[in-house]
């Protein structure tokens, strides 16, 4: 079982800073990575992440959450994996923990789970959907509460 979520991040660091963190807070050490012109991939038990910078999602992304963003992850969810959640849970907490700015998670980029924007720095979590979900393992502080769909 495979599906998908988009994590979209606005940061003024540059691309190599965001690889090397990726590398750095994939949950096990025997992580791959491959690089290509424009696209970074890692790969865990869990999950593989594609990371670029711009592009039209980030560009409509930006537009319909009124976001400044400039990253996209685009992370392939291994569903045979069981603890890919909490594992998932820890990188973003990560990121969010280290990279500051204007931030959002979908599932399936069909519906916004986590979201922080710049200019206030409170993470909403919407779990709706998510009820059973490890958002403990984010290890950030966080409010729960509704956010829209685009």
């Amino acid at each position: 079982m495979s599906f998908f979520h988009k994590l979209y991040l606005g940061n003024d660091c540059d691309f190599n800073e965001l690889k090397q963190a990726c590398i750095e807070y994939m949950p096990n050490s025997n992580s791959k990575a491959t690089e290509s012109d424009n696209q970074f991939s890692i790969s865990s038990e869990g999950f593989t992440i594609f990371l670029k910078e711009g592009g039209n999602s980030v560009k409509f992304r930006s537009e319909d959450y009124h976001l400044n963003l400039n990253y996209d992850f685009y992370i392939d969810i291994n569903g045979m994996y069981s603890n890919w959640a909490s594992e998932l849970m820890e990188f973003v907490g990560k990121i969010l923990k280290n990279f500051h700015g204007d931030f959002v998670l979908e599932a399936n980029a069909d519906f916004p789970y986590i979201m922080r924007k710049k200019q206030n720095g409170v993470i909403i979590v919407d779990d709706t959907n998510l009820e059973s979900f490890p958002f403990e393992s984010l290890r950030v502080e966080f409010k729960k509460d509704k956010l829209e769909q685009v």
